[in-house]
C-alpha cells in the first residue's frame, strides 16, 4: 500500500494531491448530519431534548488538474479518479465501503470508511489550456478518522482456576466437570474518541465471552470452537459481523450487549475474557486503532 506524503489523499486506492496530476486546492471535512428527537415543552416555552444521533458526514475536496503535467497526463489521471469514484463492484454490495486515506499538512496518515459520492464533471477541452477546477465528495460511515496502522494488540489467554481436588465426604457417583477460566488485562485508549475493538477468539473454547470491566458491556458466544477454529467479532459500524474462520456467521449465537455498544472509551479499561478450555491454549486477540474527529 502506498504511503501518503503530506497533502496527499487516497480513495479506493487512487492517490491525488500534492505532486500528483490531480491536485487538492482545499479539503473540507464535513460536519455530521444531526438527528435528534427534540420536542417543544407542552406547557411552556423551550425545548425538551431527546437522544442526539450523528449521521456520517460528507467530506469535500476542491480539485484541479496540475499545470505541471501535460494535458494527456491530466486527462488520464482524471479518468482514473472517475473510475475510483464509480466502482460498480462497490456500489453493488450492500454495506460495502472503501477507504479514504488522508495526510494533511503537519499530520499523520489516517483512514476513514465510506463511499465516494458526487464528482463534478469537467470540460475536457479546457485541460489543454491549463488548470481545470472541479470538486468531489465522500460520505463516511461515522464521525471518526482512524490511525492508518493498528496499535499493539491485547492478547488474553485463559487461566484455569487453581486449587481443586475433592472434598470429603462425597456422594457417589462423582460427576467431574471443567471450570471456566478467566483472564483480564488493561487496554489504554489515548483518545480523544472511543475505539472499536476487533476481537478474534481462538479455540478450543466453550461459551467464550468478552466484557469491559466496570461497565455492563458483555457479549457471549453461545457455542464452542474446536481446536484450530477462530471467530472474529467485528463491531465496527461498517462491519457488524461475527464470522467463524470457515466463513460461517455466528451472529445468531452472540448474546448480551449489542455490537454497537462494544466500544472502549478514552482512558484505561480492563478487558475480560472468559470461557471453558480444558487445554489452556484458547486466547482472545483484541485489535484496535486510535480514533479522532479530525484528520
Amino acid at each position: 500500500m502506498t504511503v501518503l506524503e503530506e497533502g496527499q489523499f487516497s480513495v479506493n486506492g487512487y492517490v491525488f494531491g500534492r505532486g500528483c496530476p490531480v491536485e487538492v486546492m482545499d479539503f473540507l471535512p464535513g460536519a455530521p448530519d444531526a438527528e435528534d428527537a427534540d420536542t417543544t415543552r407542552p406547557y411552556g416555552d423551550g425545548t425538551v431534548f431527546g437522544i442526539d444521533r450523528a449521521g456520517g458526514p460528507v467530506h469535500t475536496w476542491e480539485l484541479n488538474t496540475s499545470g505541471a503535467y501535460t494535458a494527456a497526463e491530466c486527462l488520464a489521471a482524471w479518468q482514473q479518479l472517475t473510475a475510483a469514484w464509480n466502482d460498480p463492484a462497490l456500489r453493488a454490495r450492500p454495506r460495502a465501503v472503501t477507504e479514504l486515506r488522508a495526510r494533511v499538512y503537519g499530520g499523520e496518515e489516517v483512514v476513514a470508511y465510506g463511499r465516494p459520492r458526487a464528482l463534478e464533471p469537467i470540460a475536457t477541452q479546457l485541460i489543454r489550456a491549463g488548470v481545470v477546477e472541479f470538486s468531489a465528495d465522500f460520505r463516511v460511515v461515522d464521525t471518526s478518522f482512524y490511525a492508518a496502522e493498528p496499535e499493539q494488540p491485547l492478547i488474553l489467554g485463559l487461566v484455569a482456576p487453581g486449587g481443586g481436588g475433592v472434598e470429603w465426604p462425597v456422594t457417589w457417583p462423582i460427576t467431574w466437570g471443567e471450570a471456566p477460566g478467566e483472564r483480564r488485562d488493561a487496554l489504554t485508549n489515548p483518545g480523544p474518541n472511543p475505539v472499536w475493538p476487533v476481537i478474534t477468539i481462538e479455540g478450543p473454547v466453550s461459551q467464550p465471552s468478552i466484557g469491559i470491566v466496570g461497565t455492563t458491556v458483555l457479549v457471549t458466544l453461545q457455542t464452542s470452537l474446536l481446536d484450530g477454529q477462530t471467530v472474529t467479532i467485528d463491531p465496527r459500524p461498517w462491519a457488524g459481523t461475527v464470522l467463524r474462520s470457515d466463513g460461517a456467521s455466528l451472529r445468531g449465537q452472540l448474546s448480551g450487549s449489542r455490537l454497537s455498544d462494544l466500544r472502549i472509551p478514552p482512558g484505561t479499561h480492563f478487558i475480560n475474557f472468559r470461557g471453558t478450555d480444558p487445554t489452556g491454549t484458547a486466547r482472545a486477540v483484541v485489535s484496535w486503532r486510535r480514533a479522532r474527529s479530525t484528520p
